[in-house]
């Protein structure tokens, strides 16, 4: 019976094992070309002369540039910092020791005051949710995530088994959340297994100290729904 009604987990336990696609560390910006470069003056050249070259054929410039141009634009080249927004869009949870790069729902629901009351069906069926009485990333407080471990595989969710791997997060491990375009990373402290019926208080604990965490929640042990497995996290960036 747990075979049938684990397929899914099955399914996506192997594919993490032998088809694995990696996630990496998000990246706020690049480094500079400056900085990058400031000891290879030599390829610093050479991606100068290369962009001159792609600019006069844009230009379809026939006759050379004239030098002082050409070192006015080698000058700004240098000195231009080559800095970029490498966030994904929208809100998301990126765990790279676990292979986890998931979207975040904020979900519009407002009145439940403890994590047993109300149903998050359909909101899991889409995303990791965030948990509606929690603060946001970088307003304080312990901002709460939950997704499945597992589900029955003819519920047909691909977000079913999202968070199979969060038992194996470790202390120290980074975990990064994006929110409107901005990044927070926190760090594992605790992991803690509990009976639903204290998963409040234990979140509580972590929301009353004066510091900013994160808490990760999903069902537990992996293809049951016994207890709760709940990752806590503080926030370093």
């Amino acid at each position: 019976m747990y075979l049938i009604t684990n397929a899914q987990l099955i399914m996506d336990t192997f594919q993490d094992k032998f088809a694995p696609t990696p996630v990496e560390v998000l990246r706020t910006t690049e480094v500079s070309m400056t900085a990058i470069l400031a000891s290879k003056e030599q390829e610093k050249s050479k991606i100068a002369e290369e962009l001159l070259q792609k600019y006069a054929s844009v230009l379809s410039v026939e006759k050379e540039i004239a030098p002082e141009i050409q070192q006015l634009l080698r000058t700004r080249l240098d000195e231009y910092p080559f800095d970029f927004n490498l966030l994904p869009p929208g809100n998301r949870l990126v765990i790279a020791s676990i292979n986890l790069d998931v979207p975040v729902i904020q979900t519009q629901v407002k009145d439940y005051a403890e994590f047993t009351d109300g149903s998050f069906d359909k909101e899991l069926e889409n995303w990791v949710v965030k948990y509606p009485t929690t603060p946001n990333p970088g307003d304080g407080g312990n901002t709460f995530l939950f997704g499945h471990t597992s589900q029955e595989y003819w519920k047909n969710n691909k977000y079913g088994t999202v968070f199979r791997n969060i038992p194996q997060l470790k202390a120290g491990d980074l975990i990064q959340v994006v929110r409107e375009g901005e990044l927070y990373e926190y760090r594992v402290i605790q992991t803690e297994i509990v009976a639903p019926k204290y998963v409040n208080d234990t979140y509580l604990q972590y929301a009353a100290e004066g510091k900013e965490y994160l808490t990760l929640m999903g069902c537990y042990p992996i293809g049951r729904t016994d207890k709760r497995i709940m990752v806590f996290a503080e926030r370093i960036t």
